[in-house]
């Protein structure tokens, strides 16, 4: 039914939720998971060089955030290869609704599997949904998973581990 499952992910809470769906499906079903990031540097020239740091040479934008997004992809699919799970990673720069819907037809994916962070009012007004736009124009059937602690939806500890990372 669904052989390939496309993960957007962007690291968040709500990515990490949808996360243990697609592994869910992939270990129910014998799909293998693409797990895609996409990052979107609005008014950023990303053919423009600066000195990460730590590196000796300089890079350019879009190669360094490129690379580390499937760094950070390569983290997520260790875990879900440990449990079974056949896993590729993907990452792109771009528009990041458009591009993942680019990415599903790019893999053939059969379901897309994405968390949403369930804003409402003016932050939604202001910042869209993606997961809104996805599933306007989707060819194939997407799964939401919400995500809102404010809900007092429970982490797991997976999950508190990763938002706790991200805030640095």
């Amino acid at each position: 039914m669904f052989k390939t499952i496309l993960l957007p992910h962007d690291f968040s809470a709500s990515a990490l939720r949808a996360e243990g769906y697609a592994a869910q499906m992939a270990r129910t079903l014998g799909s293998r998971i693409v797990l895609c990031h996409v990052s979107d540097l609005p008014g950023l020239d990303v053919g423009a060089l600066f000195q990460p740091e730590g590196e000796r040479t300089p890079a350019k934008v879009e190669e360094y955030v490129v690379r580390t997004a499937k760094e950070r992809l390569e983290v997520r699919a260790k875990e879900l290869r440990a449990k079974g799970i056949t896993v590729t990673c993907r990452a792109c720069m771009g528009d990041v609704a458009p591009a993942i819907l680019k990415e599903a037809d790019e893999i053939g994916a059969d379901v897309i599997v994405m968390g949403t962070h369930g804003r409402k009012g003016l932050a939604h007004l202001l910042l869209g949904s993606v997961a809104e736009k996805v599933i306007r124009q989707a060819q194939v059937p997407v799964l939401t998973v919400r995500y809102a602690e404010d809900e007092g939806v429970v982490e797991t500890d997976e999950e508190t581990a990763m938002r706790d990372e991200m805030a640095g």
